[in-house]
């Protein structure tokens, strides 16, 4: 039962149908990838608590400190796609998706963010703040797309 959830499955970080050569980069690279991120994490940390150490009659908006953990996770997993395509071992149904998909939500982010923007005087929350998350998965979905094309690319060179 395992096999066919995997072989439906859609994930970046799948290895269903690669070769043991894909299979070892691919763990490398998302070991790699999440020592990036933890260090990451542990720097933003550390740097909020020094602004907030630094200034503490500055009150920092939560909505700042969350917005920049999702960049930071964001550009991680942006990281790993691009090398995981370059060296061809993103698996096939997962490229595949975010060649069809993946563009279509970029775009569609993109309308939501300037909706946004626009009508942020009228809305009743910060649209502003809703505005740039929609940005950054906009630019990960266009990220991902790129992955998906590069990767076929680069499975089809080696086949040849």
């Amino acid at each position: 039962m395992k096999n066919a959830k995997e072989r439906n499955s859609v994930d970046l970080f799948s290895d269903y149908g690669l070769d043991e050569r894909q299979k070892a980069i691919s763990a490398k690279l998302g070991a790699d990838m999440f020592k990036a991120l933890f260090n990451t994490i542990i720097a933003i940390t550390v740097i909020w608590t020094a602004v907030y150490g630094a200034f503490p009659e500055c009150s920092i908006h939560f909505s700042a400190v969350m917005s920049s953990y999702f960049a930071a996770a964001i550009i991680i997993e942006c990281i790993y796609a691009v090398i995981a395509s370059k060296n061809g071992v993103i698996n096939g149904i997962t490229a595949f998706s975010y060649t069809t998909k993946s563009l279509i939500c970029a775009i569609a982010c993109i309308i939501a963010a300037v909706l946004l923007f626009a009508l942020n005087d009228r809305l009743p929350f910060n649209g502003f703040l809703i505005g740039g998350m929609l940005i950054l998965a906009a630019a990960e979905n266009f990220v991902l797309y790129l992955c998906g094309k590069k990767n076929f690319s680069v499975i089809d060179e080696n086949e040849e």
